[in-house]
């Protein structure tokens, strides 16, 4: 019997710390580029090697929390598969649903940080041919799922939703870009299957069409079609989150350092959910937003992720601004 099922993508993540130039650059989402110049070397300062993936960095969150973890993902039949497997081990996070494929190379990132910034090649490989091969038909024992599927897995989602029902199983969403892009109408239509829901600002006003700068609009329509709960993440504004009668505002915890903003999403949702399943609905924002100041603190995507006891013993996650009002 398993808490919950972290199932999506398993990526390993090569990080290049290096010295690029930030330049403007209008065909971008940021407004801005790093500058890598085209045939000629640059020193790199440091490179390391983490895991990471939705999946992986949500099962690590539980695995630290204390929970019984099982993580639902594909590799390849390689090195790198082999280093998460090991990695996800010494997490105590139970490899039970991993498939592994035999064409297809385990996913790989490089990533170029500088200053605090980051640009990601990501190259997918085994996770976008995740098949839920090990998830047995009846689904596995578990009370909850934890759900973010990568590439074009996304076509999985009305299984996963119709194992939940048949098993009575909780499910914690957070849909990929990709995902909302392609099935939009489908993940509305789905959402009073959605235990908690969770998007940043722009992927909500994608998936609605409705501008979340006014959480009051926007949660009273979205409610209507979800009795979950639902959170949007606002980057350095913190969050919204709504439990159908009220919405509650969040700052953020302040951070001594931000060393890489890589799993800082993943960090958020799957603490909140940590939290959830623990205690109410205020714990699980904090835990959440405790989660991904740390995991920004640290170069790896859930390198930084909490304990329970660095979450429950520390001063410094012990408070956090919350303002609440009825919707």
């Amino acid at each position: 019997m398993f808490d919950v099922v972290a199932i999506g993508s398993a990526v390993y993540d090569a990080f290049i710390e290096a010295d690029l130039k930030k330049i403007a650059d209008a065909a971008t989402a940021s407004g801005a580029s790093l500058r890598l110049p085209l045939g000629e070397k640059i020193s790199g300062k440091k490179i390391s090697f983490e895991i990471g993936g939705n999946a992986v960095n949500a099962g690590v969150t539980f695995g630290r929390q204390g929970y019984r973890v099982g993580i639902c993902a594909r590799l390849g039949n390689d090195v790198f598969g082999e280093e998460i497997k090991r990695r996800l081990s010494a997490e105590n996070v139970k490899l039970d649903f991993i498939e592994l494929d035999r064409k297809l190379p385990t996913s790989f990132s490089t990533v170029f940080l500088s200053g605090g910034e980051r640009t990601i090649i990501n190259f997918l490989g085994s996770g976008n041919a995740l098949a839920l091969r090990k998830i047995p038909a009846a689904g596995p024992r578990t009370k909850w799922f934890y759900v973010s599927l990568p590439g074009e897995s996304y076509q999985l989602w009305p299984k996963i939703v119709s194992l939940a029902k048949k098993q009575s199983v909780k499910i914690a969403f957070n849909p990929t870009g990709y995902h909302i892009k392609k099935a939009g109408a489908a993940i509305l239509k789905s959402l009073p299957a959605v235990d908690f829901l969770v998007l940043n600002e722009t992927e909500a006003a994608e998936l609605t069409g409705i501008d979340f700068k006014d959480p009051q609009k926007a949660f009273r329509k979205l409610d209507r079609t979800m009795p979950g709960i639902l959170a949007v993440t606002y980057g350095v504004r913190g969050a919204a989150v709504s439990d159908g009668r009220r919405i509650y505002r969040t700052g953020i915890f302040k951070n001594r350092r931000v060393a890489d903003r890589t799993g800082a999403g993943d960090a958020f949702a799957s603490g909140f959910v940590a939290g959830l399943m623990r205690a109410d609905l205020k714990t699980a924002i904090r835990l959440g937003l405790a989660n991904a100041a740390s995991v920004v603190e640290a170069v790896g995507a859930n390198k930084a992720s909490l304990t329970r006891s660095e979450f429950e013993k520390s001063s410094r996650w012990s408070k956090v601004s919350i303002k609440m009002e009825k919707i």
